[in-house]
């Protein structure tokens, strides 16, 4: 979990930053591993004080919200997976290459089949129904060959909201 410094403010936040709890800082950020390790009475306050800072840039009912401990509710904690869509190597009827689609997700890895032309809209489509998110995509091409594709990844994150933390994240 990370916030700029924009909102933040670090200029004279050291006594809170020190009880804090356990957290790193950047050159403009500040970065927690796990928001139930942090004092949240600091937190709001760090966060309060960054909007303060800001001199009205923001929008009021954004820092109504924060000083009023809403923020903390609204921080969420994310599961992550992968939408791996590799080129399965064989020719199927139509002599186009086939499409092989994996999702590996926190509870395991499931195959999705393998599609006879490329079409990896089909299981995005799938993953977001399941309230997957896509965030970043990787190419691979053939060695060689800039204008055949081998395999695209897709990173995916999905909020874990708090009353469903360990829930089943097939789901």
């Amino acid at each position: 979990m990370t916030w700029g410094s924009a909102i933040i403010g670090f200029d004279g936040s050291q006594d809170l930053l020190d009880r804090l709890g356990p957290h790193t800082t950047g050159t403009s950020c500040l970065y927690l591993k796990r928001l139930a390790d942090v004092d949240p009475e600091v937190l709001k306050s760090l966060v309060a004080k960054g909007f303060r800072h800001l001199d009205g840039q923001t929008l009021s009912t954004e820092q109504q919200q924060v000083e009023s401990g809403g923020i903390i509710i609204g921080v969420d904690n994310w599961e992550f997976a992968r939408l791996e869509y590799r080129a399965a190597g064989t020719l199927g009827a139509d002599r186009f290459m086939d499409w092989t689609a994996t999702f590996h997700h926190p509870g395991g890895v499931l195959r999705w089949g393998t599609d006879e032309r490329f079409d990896d809209l089909r299981h995005l489509n799938r993953a977001g129904q399941a309230g997957w998110q896509a965030y970043d995509r990787a190419v691979i091409h053939v060695k060689d060959e800039p204008h055949r594709l081998s395999s695209v990844t897709y990173s995916m994150r999905r909020p874990i909201p708090a009353d469903l933390d360990g829930a089943d994240p097939d789901a």
